[in-house]
């Protein structure tokens, strides 16, 4: 067999047949094999890829990326409002009490109370909590912070009393 130069190769003699396989282990074969392959990062492939795009897909693109990001942060500003007693909507319009004409819903009274917003739409952007809900949450909060600050206060006369002991053995 001769090599590129066209000199005869003296480890392998003309008669004998072989093949790179046998020479070689599979997972030998496979790194030769995608060695020569070019590897490229996701970044790589995804900034070609926006390189080649027309500028204006791209523009409504990220237009629509923005809408959505828009929309989802307001839907969670929505679910994080919701505590207590609602004082105004995020939409900006302002929180009336309301009562349901719906004869299934019930509550202590007749129809059931709700915080509502006066722009109210189902849509998941406006205010409507069931009045109940409402109160039970402030009252909940309300009371935590009593607690917070009986023990704040039981802190302090223990604080005086030390302070007094100070004073009077001196």
């Amino acid at each position: 067999m001769r090599d590129f130069r066209g000199k005869m190769d003296s480890h392998f003699p003309l008669t004998s047949h072989f093949s790179l396989s046998s020479l070689l282990s599979p997972s030998s074969l496979l790194s030769l094999l995608f060695s020569s392959i070019p590897s490229f990062s996701y970044h790589e492939i995804s900034s070609y890829h926006l390189s080649q795009m027309d500028p204006w897909v791209e523009n409504q693109e990220r237009k629509e990326m923005k809408k959505m990001k828009k929309h989802f942060d307001m839907l969670q500003f929505i679910c994080d409002a919701e505590h207590g007693i609602p004082t105004s909507c995020p939409c900006g319009g302002r929180i009336v009490d309301e009562v349901s004409t719906n004869p299934t819903d019930k509550d202590f009274l007749p129809g059931r109370r709700y915080f509502t917003c006066n722009e109210y739409k189902n849509d998941g952007f406006h205010f409507r909590q069931p009045w109940v809900l409402g109160v039970e949450e402030e009252v909940r909060s309300l009371r935590q912070d009593v607690d917070k600050m009986a023990e704040e206060m039981h802190k302090m006369a223990e604080e005086i009393a030390q302070l007094k002991d100070l004073l009077t053995r001196k």
